[in-house]
């Protein structure tokens, strides 16, 4: 016998074992999987402290922030974005670590702020 005699029936093996298993372990392209792109289901709740961080950004940024403290807001925006990832991908401890940086981080714009004159 040949090479090529056996590799139809490891092929159909193949096959009938993957289907027995359960199939491959990607999402179907239905729910935004494909091979190599795995998109991690997003949290369907937003944290309270994060839905106060966002409310409080949007305060600083109708301020004076970016004509006195571009690069403090910058920083800022930064943490804020890394917080939402954090929490979309269910990382709640490291958000929260996140969201105490954030939290120093506006505070101290907000003095940096108080002092420029109205």
């Amino acid at each position: 016998m040949q090479s090529q005699d056996f590799a139809a029936p490891l092929v159909v093996i193949a096959c009938a074992l993957l289907g027995a298993c359960g199939g491959p372990s990607w999402p179907p392209e239905a729910r935004g999987g494909d091979i190599g792109h795995y998109r991690p289901a997003r949290a369907t709740e937003i944290p309270e402290a994060l839905q106060n961080a966002r409310a409080r950004m949007a305060a600083v940024r109708e301020g004076h922030a970016r004509l006195f403290a571009p690069g403090r807001l910058r920083q800022s925006e930064i943490l804020l974005a890394r917080a939402e990832r954090e929490a979309a991908s269910g990382l709640l401890d490291d958000m929260n670590t996140t969201l105490g940086r954030l939290r120093g981080e506006l505070d101290t714009l907000d003095q940096a702020l108080a002092s420029v004159p109205r």
